[in-house]
């Protein structure tokens, strides 16, 4: 059986989910691993053509 988590470890399980999100980005930022706004919308309109 899980164990119930209350709202209170709840909101500190997302806000640690959170900051590991925020620091993979800025890793890839750092790394290069990143698109110019013209990219992502030539990538974005080739999907909606599809």
């Amino acid at each position: 059986m899980t164990p119930e988590i209350n709202a209170e470890q709840r909101e500190a399980l997302e806000r640690s989910e959170d900051l590991a999100a925020i620091r993979e980005g800025i890793a890839d930022m750092e790394a290069g691993r990143v698109l110019s706004l013209e990219e992502l919308d030539t990538r974005i309109q080739a999907q909606l053509r599809s």
